[in-house]
């Protein structure tokens, strides 16, 4: 089983220098994945400190809360607090 880190899925929503390794990882079928509760909230403050710091624009901060938590839904309903963040 594969437990995700935010860190690993800021690298993969990115696509930064290992984005195809985790790519490659988490797609294996043999591998279960996990997410923690707060996945959600997590990368999504990532996010905010990547945009403070100028390392990506705030739209595509934006883009990336709004769209990856599709795929961590089963994680827990955190959904409603990234407005928050």
């Amino acid at each position: 089983m594969i437990v995700l880190d935010a860190s690993v899925v800021v690298e993969w929503l990115l696509l930064r220098p290992r984005a195809e390794q985790v790519r490659e990882q988490v797609s294996d079928p043999s591998q279960g994945l996990h997410a923690p509760h707060l996945m959600q909230i997590k990368v999504a403050q990532v996010l905010r400190r990547i945009v403070a710091c100028g390392e990506a624009t705030s739209d595509r901060g934006k883009v990336h809360c709004s769209t990856w938590p599709t795929w961590t839904s089963r994680c827990g309903a955190t959904v409603p607090l990234l407005s928050m963040i």
